[in-house]
């Protein structure tokens, strides 16, 4: 630019140089004549003029194009995607209180439609999550959810619980869950726990493996605890914090043997809370 203005000062000296040169060697020359010779040098000065800011503008006007294309390009090359960030796994809800339901998005207007949904693992089929719709909703980013007490007929309770969240817009879909489950506390419910054998009145043998079992309501997510006991004493600990399997092979040791003996089991959630005990209904005896 500094480039431009001094060749432009140049320029219009050399114009006016000439112009006086011309009117120095002329003999004779009327006022008309001068200001003849000093409007044509004015035109000059204006066409310069023209012809810098033209070009400046060309220059601009490539540069913008140039950047046009590129904003272009990086938002067509942008991926499209949704986040959830609330419930994101481990959280501890309760019924009836209301909660935000979270999420971020790339590429996709505020008018985009999603679809928010409550996976249930506690019906896992085939690796299927059980699912009901809580909502469709605009893309706001947020979601006020009051969490029922019923839904869909199921009574909401336990901690296998996700929320999936799928946004659509122009025929192009993205989907997103909870990382982790996260639990529903429901004060109404508790979560039942029955021990199905050894229930009382078996026979148990040293060295032999048996298998007890338990009915936890489909809290596979949950852990137990495994204890035999006498006469309502401890005498040892089968297993500790075991995946909520519903059964669990004991190899029955050789150093036990007698009567009165009962099978207490022990169950806590994901965040190790006791949630629930039972016991042996009547005794059952090792030899």
């Amino acid at each position: 630019m500094r480039k431009n203005k001094r060749f432009f000062i140049y320029f219009c000296l050399i114009l006016l140089f000439s112009a006086f040169a011309n009117i120095n060697n002329a003999q004779a020359i009327t006022l008309e004549e001068i200001k003849a010779q000093l409007d044509i040098v004015a035109v000059k000065i204006k066409q310069l003029q023209i012809d810098i800011i033209t070009t400046k503008i060309k220059e601009l006007q490539i540069q913008l194009d140039n950047l046009l294309k590129t904003t272009e390009s990086v938002s067509k090359n942008q991926e499209k995607s949704i986040s959830l960030t609330s419930p994101d796994g481990k959280e501890k809800l309760t019924v009836n209180q209301d909660y935000s339901i979270t999420w971020n998005v790339t590429g996709y207007s505020s008018d985009a439609k999603v679809k928010i949904n409550l996976l249930d693992d506690r019906y896992n089929q085939n690796n299927i999550y059980y699912t009901v719709l809580i909502t469709e909703t605009k893309n706001t980013g947020t979601y006020q959810w009051k969490i029922p007490d019923v839904l869909n007929f199921q009574q909401v309770y336990g901690a296998l619980y996700k929320i999936a969240v799928t946004i659509e817009e122009n025929g192009e879909q993205k989907s997103d869950q909870s990382d982790n489950y996260f639990l529903i506390h429901n004060p109404s419910v508790t979560p039942r726990l029955n021990i199905i054998t050894p229930d009382g009145g078996e026979s148990l043998y040293d060295n032999i493996i048996y298998v007890v079992k338990w009915d936890a309501g489909g809290l596979e997510n949950y852990k137990v605890d495994i204890v035999l006991k006498r006469n309502n004493i401890v005498q040892l600990a089968i297993a500790n914090k075991l995946e909520n399997t519903n059964h669990y092979e004991w190899q029955v040791p050789s150093s036990l043997n007698g009567t009165s003996y009962k099978i207490s089991i022990s169950l806590y959630d994901q965040y190790g809370s006791l949630i629930a005990i039972d016991t042996s209904n009547y005794t059952f005896t090792i030899y």
